[in-house]
């Protein structure tokens, strides 16, 4: 079972809840974490990325 916890559909990226860990979807990368903490964690870091580069191109 899949359940997402957040989702960002603008920037492409997703924390993912799976029945053995927790994933942070960006795009294409996928990165597995342990405990929902660090999960948020890399959400918030791809979310700063994705804005970063929006502004570069801005």
């Amino acid at each position: 079972m899949l359940k997402f916890i957040a989702h960002d559909t603008v920037n492409d990226i997703a924390v993912i809840q799976t029945n053995f860990c927790f994933n942070v979807r960006y795009g294409l990368e996928v990165q597995s974490c342990d405990t929902l903490e660090q999960a948020l964690a890399g959400f918030a870091d791809c979310q700063r990325h994705a804005l970063a580069a929006e502004l570069d191109e801005a």
